[in-house]
């Protein structure tokens, strides 16, 4: 018996991910933590001593989240789409 395949577009999972967990992720020599706090979004810059810096503005609302906030000029959204093969989740919390 076949499944039923549904299509979800990358908004859809990162709204899904993002309204449900905190995610983090490594790209290039980074560590990034996306954190829904206070019914909102702000993407943070983990530093090697465990600080972590605001790198973007705080959004309450995922979709502006992922089309506003901003890795070397990328939004979240492209930067998933674009470069998938070079982030690597390290924790969804």
């Amino acid at each position: 018996m076949a499944e039923d395949a549904t299509n979800f577009s990358i908004n859809d999972i990162l709204h899904y991910l993002f309204l449900n967990h905190d995610l983090e992720f490594a790209y290039e020599n980074y560590v990034f933590y996306i954190a829904n706090a206070l019914n909102g979004f702000v993407l943070l810059d983990v530093q090697h001593d465990g600080d972590c810096v605001e790198v973007s503005d705080y959004y309450k609302h995922p979709i502006k989240f992922i089309q506003f906030a901003k890795i070397n000029e990328k939004s979240i959204k492209d930067l998933f789409i674009e470069e998938s093969d070079n982030i690597t989740i390290l924790g969804v919390y």
